[in-house]
């Protein structure tokens, strides 16, 4: 399983300015009573996106090769904790 944090977040939380369609992915293995979160990931893409931010043309050079093609499928459904206005 993918946990896939939208580029809001990252924008709210950390003051990135990250492109709308971004989504950062996480491995996450176990149950859903005992999920395991690929920490390390987790730390390397956050790592990758505040360099990116930060540095010159060659960090940035450098991480758009690296960076994966999967494209994340929009919701299909509202979260049930979002009212709708």
């Amino acid at each position: 399983m993918i946990l896939a944090i939208p580029s809001a977040t990252f924008i709210n939380l950390l003051g990135l300015e990250i492109s709308d369609g971004y989504y950062l992915k996480i491995p996450v293995g176990g149950t859903l009573q005992k999920p395991l979160v690929d920490w390390r990931a987790a730390a390397v893409g956050i790592a990758q996106l505040t360099a990116r931010q930060r540095g010159g043309k060659l960090i940035k050079g450098l991480f758009s090769l690296l960076d994966s093609k999967e494209v994340i499928p929009e919701p299909m459904d509202a979260v049930p904790w979002v009212s709708k206005s």
